[in-house]
């Protein structure tokens, strides 16, 4: 299973701070994403999902994955 920073780079963002400027978010929320320290809320959910280009599943799955790995 894929890993949040995994998902993030396959999908063309080589860094925390780039996807987090066109998520609007920080980027010590991606960082907490990647080590599955926390969740998005469910708007930013949806506008992740649609800029990264996977479901809103895989993106949980994929927090899942990064804190069973920490």
């Amino acid at each position: 299973m894929r890993t949040f920073a995994e998902i993030r780079v396959l999908s063309g963002f080589k860094s925390q701070e780039n996807l987090a400027k066109v998520s609007n978010c920080t980027r010590s929320a991606v960082a907490k994403w990647e080590t599955g320290l926390s969740y998005p809320s469910a708007q930013k959910l949806v506008k992740l999902a649609s800029v990264l280009g996977v479901t809103e599943g895989e993106i949980i799955k994929a927090i899942v994955a990064s804190k069973q790995n920490n």
